[in-house]
């Protein structure tokens, strides 16, 4: 019946909307944080004459640092709040980001890529603990879940869109620049507004709403209880009385 479908499916929680927003926008700034390294890339080539294996050294650092972080990072994720984790890392990846070359020192620059890896890392496991938090609903996650995904493609095409106007007014270090400012600008967006789950969002009107609920079940419970005492005490008294009214007939 409508009624039993309506029980079996968990009602949306509130915010739900705008979590999905946060989540997935925090991954496509990730992607812009790590895929302006074709641009930067190709122009230490050309522009600051470095050698071809010097400059291949920032991918293979970055792949390693990655995809060691995405393998240990698991039970920092599991202990502390998701959030966080997010919003953190992506700030993490915008300051990296950010320093990147504005010292001469080749070894630092890579340093600084391979921390990028590090935390890039840390990105999608967080994510998915919100996203799982908010999506509790098994017959819709599935469809949502195809949606977020898509937030991988649309940060890759939106670098190639967004990079080379600025590099070419304002110069090729703006490859570094301009994913700075979206990463740490977005990662203080998600300290600000995105939480862990709906329970998180909103602890007090829950609370509130339990403390209602168990204050209307003593409610009912005591009136039950003295309007069985009231008719108890009313069958005592006419059961008492009537002698007396037999007595009196009887004279």
């Amino acid at each position: 019946s409508k009624e039993e479908s309506k029980e079996a499916s968990p009602a949306r929680p509130k915010g739900q909307m705008l979590a999905f927003v946060l989540i997935y926008l925090s991954y496509v700034a990730y992607y812009i944080g790590q895929k302006n390294y074709p641009f930067w890339l190709q122009a230490l080539i050309d522009e600051e004459n470095w050698k071809k294996d010097e400059a291949g050294t920032f991918g293979s650092v970055f792949q390693i640092t990655s995809g060691a972080s995405k393998l240990l990072n698991g039970p920092l994720v599991d202990a502390v709040s998701p959030s966080f984790v997010l919003a953190g890392s992506l700030l993490a990846v915008g300051v990296c980001n950010g320093f990147m070359f504005q010292h001469s020192s080749s070894m630092l620059n890579v340093t600084l890529w391979g921390i990028n890896g590090i935390f890039q890392g840390f990105g999608w496991p967080a994510l998915a603990r919100i996203f799982i938090a908010w999506f509790p609903d098994p017959k819709t996650r599935g469809t949502w879940y195809s949606l977020l995904a898509t937030n991988q493609n649309l940060g890759s095409t939106l670098v190639p869109l967004i990079l080379p106007t600025f590099m070419a007014r304002a110069g090729w270090r703006t490859a570094v620049v301009i994913p700075a400012s979206v990463t740490i600008g977005f990662s203080l967006i998600l300290f600000a507004f995105l939480k862990d789950s709906p329970s998180h969002d909103e602890p007090k009107s829950e609370e509130k709403a339990k403390a209602q609920e168990r204050v209307a079940k003593k409610r009912v419970t005591g009136t039950g209880y003295s309007r069985q005492a009231l008719l108890q005490t009313r069958r005592s008294k006419t059961y008492s009385s009537r002698p007396s009214i037999l007595l009196h007939q009887h004279h």
